[in-house]
This record gives structure tokens, C-alpha cells and sequence, in this order.
């Protein structure tokens, strides 16, 4: 995994590492099974699914475990981690960092927001409930009621103009290839994304991302102006296989659902 030119390692002695693209810098962090109940309910190698590292305080912030949880430790400066044991009713898909605030997006279609000073004990106790994603704008008919869909999976970003967040979801199929250990092979068929507004406190549904190119998977999402040489395409979301679960346990491995998504198609 990686956020803003560090990679995230762990290896099977629960060790986890930020590694500097660059500079080559690597700094230790607890080990993961510090999280309480890890051994119970997670491995080494599903540990961490995402981690934003806030640089001005020196802040990493992970998904751990199987079921999505939040959790945070100082670099350099913690002994252990700390889990977050309050306002969390659904696993959380995606996290980032904006405006001094850390916002997730989990299954229970919220957005969830806290605070980051080195003045609070924070996310432990602050999370806050900012919004939830309307039926209207993704949501189906069941029997008569409207209830949300089903997400895939999903991630968030913050927009460099204005005050808002992007959430995106991936929605998938499962083909009919059989595989010799894994009936269902997944496969990523179109993205959806959706504008929440943080002033008005409004959403939206976005269909163009004009020159901006957006980019998801087991990194930090990120949204990239277009390159003038073509490398990189605007109005299009680049992703990657994050769906550990399903290819953890075929016979091809993961790394086949991959590829580019172009918003005008």
C-alpha cells in the first residue's frame, strides 16, 4: 500500500514498515498483533488494507483486520496501536486525509469524519457521522422499498478546488469461468462516482471529471491532472485488483481485474 511517497510493508513476522520510495527511508511501527483480538480475528498477510500517513503530525492511520476496522499510531513515537472502538457499525472500504480531517467511507454508505490534532486523544472518541449517500442517487427497488445497493467496493478523495469529497464505488459481475478453487471470478464492469459537497452539504452525481484522472486500489485514492504526452488520460479512473478475498483463493492469483475506466464510454 502507499500514501504520499511511502510505501506500507508487513511481513510474516507481524512487523510492519514505512519504506520512502525515494529516499529510502524505512521506519518501523508496531507490531500488528498489538491491535486487540487480532490473532482472533485477522492474518499477517490481510492485516492492513489501507493507511493514510498525515505528515505534519507524524500520523499513520490503517483499516485492520478482516472487518475493515480503524485504527492509528505516532510514527516512530507509539509502542502499540491503538483501535477504535467507537462509531464504527459497518466495515469501512476506503479512508483519506482532507482539510485536517480524517473521512472514511464504509458499507454502511456514510461518510464518517474526525478530527487530527496532536492536542486529543484522537479517533478514539471523536468520530462523527457526516452524511449518508441518498437511495435516490444509488439505490434499487425490492419488493416496493428502495434500499441501497450492494457496494463492491468503494473509495474516497478530496478535491483540490472547493470543499468537497468524491466517493466512488466499483460495481462488478461474477463471470461464469470456473476456476479449480474458486467459483466465483470477479470482474469490475463500471464505476459510479458521487460529489458531497462539505459547505452545502449536498450531493451529486458526477459524470465527467474533465483534465482530472482519478486513482484507485490498495493505494491512497488520488486524483492526477492529465499528462500533455498522453500517458496519463483525464476523465478516465485507473484502477487496480484489491479483491483479496475472492483472489486469495484461486488458482490464477489476483492482479487480472486491472485496468483503465473511461467516464465518457
Amino acid at each position: 500500500m502507499s500514501s504520499g511517497g511511502w510505501l506500507l510493508t508487513i511481513g510474516d513476522d507481524f512487523v510492519p514498515q514505512l519504506i520512502h520510495v525515494f529516499s529510502r527511508e524505512i521506519i518501523s511501527l508496531p507490531k500488528i498483533y498489538t491491535f486487540p483480538e487480532f490473532g482472533s480475528t485477522s492474518q499477517w498477510h490481510i492485516g492492513f488494507r489501507k493507511f493514510v500517513l498525515v505528515e505534519s503530525s507524524s500520523l499513520v492511520v490503517v483499516l485492520w483486520g478482516c472487518s475493515g476496522k480503524l485504527g492509528f499510531c505516532r510514527r516512530e513515537d507509539d509502542e502499540k496501536w491503538t483501535a477504535v472502538v467507537n462509531g464504527q457499525d459497518a466495515m469501512f472500504l476506503d479512508i483519506t486525509y482532507y482539510k485536517g480531517r480524517i473521512y472514511s467511507f464504509g458499507c454502511n454508505h456514510q461518510i464518517q469524519a474526525c478530527d487530527v490534532s496532536r492536542d486529543q486523544n484522537l479517533l478514539a472518541t471523536n468520530i462523527v457521522t457526516v452524511s449518508t449517500l441518498p437511495k435516490e442517487l444509488y439505490g434499487e427497488w425490492r419488493e416496493g422499498y428502495l434500499v441501497h445497493k450492494w457496494l463492491s467496493g468503494a473509495y474516497i478523495v478530496g478535491l483540490e478546488n472547493g470543499n468537497g469529497l468524491l466517493v466512488v464505488i466499483r460495481e462488478g459481475v461474477y463471470d461464469t469461468i470456473q476456476d479449480e478453487l474458486c467459483s466465483e471470478i470477479y470482474k469490475t464492469t463500471s464505476f459510479k462516482v458521487f460529489k458531497y459537497d462539505l459547505d452545502n452539504e449536498e450531493w451529486s452525481e458526477v459524470k465527467n471529471l474533465g483534465s482530472k484522472a482519478l486513482f484507485v486500489g490498495y493505494s491512497q485514492s488520488f486524483l492526477m491532472e492529465e499528462d500533455s504526452r498522453g500517458v496519463i488520460k483525464g476523465n478516465c479512473i485507473y484502477f487496480t485488483d484489491d479483491v483479496s478475498e475472492l483472489y486469495l483463493r484461486s488458482v490464477k492469483g489476483g492482479g487480472r481485474d486491472m485496468g483503465v475506466y473511461d467516464m465518457s464510454s
